[in-house]
Parts: C-alpha cells; structure tokens; sequence
C-alpha cells in the first residue's frame, strides 16, 4: 500500500502585481510503485500527477487569503491508496495599491 504523501509549500516572487506562485510538492513511497498522487486543497482536486516529482504550481491573489488544507492522495498499481494528513498553508496576500499618490 502506498505511503501518503507530505503536501509542503514553497513560494515563488510576485507576477504582476498581486499573483504569487506556490509550489506544492508531496513525496510518496509503494514496496512497487507509486502510479498517481493527487493534490487536494481542501476537497478540490488541484492536480494528479503519475511521475515524480509531485509538484503543483499553485496561483495565488488576493482572493485566495485564509487558510487551505492541503492533503496528498497516493495510489499504487494495485489499486490501494493513502491520504496524507493535513498541512494548512495560510495565504496572506494584500491587494495591490491603485491610487495614485
């Protein structure tokens, strides 16, 4: 049975003026393979990868502020799967400046 994987979070610089990219990342380990992991934020299925690394380049404005639980769901060939425990990724982002000076 396979191993649930461990989301853990990274994050990248601004683009634009108020997106920033998170990078998602979950390892997972199977006595004979790994076939799939998914990457769930909260109960919404972000990404399903078949082959390391298990990364998610995720998008975040302002809109996304609060906290996300994230969890990993790992299969094997056999069918058998594992979820992760949660790991809360708290996005505080403030909105960008438009008015002039």
């Amino acid at each position: 049975m396979p191993r649930g994987g461990t989301p853990s979070a990274t994050s990248g610089g601004p683009e634009g003026s108020v997106t920033w990219r998170v990078t998602v990342t979950a390892t997972a380990s199977d006595n004979v393979g790994v076939t799939r992991v998914e990457l769930y934020d909260d109960a919404t299925l972000k990404s399903s990868i078949t082959a390391p690394p298990f990364t998610f380049a995720w998008a975040i404005t302002p809109a996304d502020n609060g906290v996300h639980a994230w969890t990993a769901k790992a299969f094997d060939a056999a069918g058998n799967q594992a979820t992760s425990a949660v790991v809360n990724l708290s996005v505080d982002i403030a909105a960008a400046d438009t008015q002039p000076p």
